[in-house]
């Protein structure tokens, strides 16, 4: 609500928000379809490798020709319209962009997206999680540092890549949402990462608990992933499949009363409750980062440490000399892992198995290390990821690296 008022004095002052957004694919495209109707908001670039794709995926939401139609930032800035480009350095450096959404979905082109946009003192809502499940913690230290179930034909209709697709089957996907949980909250993950214990909405509160007390989890303070599907392929009724949930104790007796008169459903003991939203609209939750970031400098999550990590595991017995096609690919899934384990291990996070060469024969369910492929250590991507390793490692991992 409040929100909304800031943008309704911004729109009533003729001083919007300016965003610039980077990959007008499914998910830049979901956030841009609440742009017309949003107050206070002007888009004034889009940056994309494909301005014909973008127009494409502009048009299916029934954006009009002309609104893109402008040929620079001053014009678009001049006529209220949108400029779209292939140069997104010119996007991250325009001096009136306030607000800058990376959305590509590539996580080696996003960090030198909001790098270069941290350098012009922009502030910046990173959509490509992938980004944030590698080398988030960093980012977040730069910005600070800066002062600052689809079938396919659904999926084609909207524009939804075919690799990002895949990674939310194969287990990828809920692992990178996971670490970003995890380095945003001080969640940890189990030692053997997610274990998607069958469960329906009602039964969060008993299947999510320690197993000490009865439930599925290792340690209390877990980040875990409920199944939708028990296991023998049987589909639950009541699930969580679209939606988001936290299961919480009581800490006192007092609380636990409270929960029994506002008849929350606990477990037996009473004291494990669950709070849940049954839809997450992802793309279409954007503009509220977006708001919140332009206008009260606050960002809606931001890791606070390095507790998670994503690891490129092989799906199939791989050979030396085949090229890793990363994140909902053929070769390799993503994997949840302690970062204790996985700095540990010298792990090879998922966001940087794109298009590398594997040196070394590697067993379906192997997950890899840097000394299995030749990583190109010029990339900013790896110059990041490492000074993250060294900057936030467990101190126990830091000694057994030099």
């Amino acid at each position: 609500m409040n929100l909304h008022r800031m943008l309704l004095e911004r729109a009533a002052s003729a001083k919007p928000l300016r965003i610039g957004l980077i990959g007008a694919g499914k998910f830049g495209a979901m956030y841009l379809s609440q742009i017309p109707t949003t107050p206070g908001i002007h888009l004034l670039g889009i940056a994309d490798l494909s301005p014909p794709r973008a127009r494409e995926n502009l048009a299916r939401l029934g954006w009009k020709p002309e609104v893109t139609a402008a040929g620079s930032f001053a014009e678009a800035r001049r006529n209220g319209n949108t400029f779209l480009t292939d140069d997104w350095r010119a996007l991250v450096g325009h001096p009136e962009i306030d607000v800058v959404v990376e959305s590509t979905g590539d996580p080696i082109a996003a960090v030198e997206h909001a790098l270069e946009a941290f350098k012009n003192g922009k502030s910046v809502v990173m959509v490509t999680v992938e980004a944030d499940a590698f080398c988030g913690p960093l980012l977040a230290k730069r910005a600070a540092e800066a002062d600052w179930g689809l079938n396919e034909e659904q999926a084609k209709r909207g524009g939804l890549n075919p690799k990002m697709f895949n990674s939310f089957l194969d287990g990828s996907k809920p692992a990178i949402e996971s670490t970003a949980v995890s380095n945003a909250t001080g969640l940890t993950p189990a030692p053997d990462g997610l274990a998607f214990p069958p469960c329906s909405v009602d039964d969060l509160p008993f299947v999510v608990r320690p197993a000490s007390e009865g439930g599925h989890l290792h340690h209390k303070g877990q980040v875990e992933v409920a199944s939708s599907l028990e296991r023998d392929g049987r589909a639950i009724p009541y699930e969580i499949r679209k939606g988001v949930w936290v299961v919480f104790e009581a800490s006192t007796e007092y609380q636990k009363n409270c929960f029994e008169e506002y008849m929350l459903q606990t477990d037996p003991s009473g004291r494990h409750s669950v709070m849940y939203k049954r839809w997450h609209l992802i793309g279409l939750e954007v503009g509220i980062s977006v708001a919140s970031v332009g206008l009260r400098k606050e960002p809606t999550g931001c890791p606070i440490g390095f507790h998670a990590d994503v690891i490129a595991t092989a799906k199939r017995d791989l050979k030396p000399g085949e090229m890793l096609d990363g994140e909902g690919g053929y070769t390799v899934y993503g994997k949840l892992f302690p970062s204790e384990k996985s700095t540990g291990l010298g792990s090879l996070p998922l966001g940087l198995a794109h298009n590398v060469k594997l040196l070394k024969p590697i067993k379906a369910g192997q997950s890899l290390t840097y000394a299995d492929v030749a990583m190109d250590e010029s990339l900013t991507a790896v110059k990041l990821r490492r000074e993250m390793e060294r900057t936030f490692a467990p101190a126990a991992a830091r000694i057994a690296a030099q």
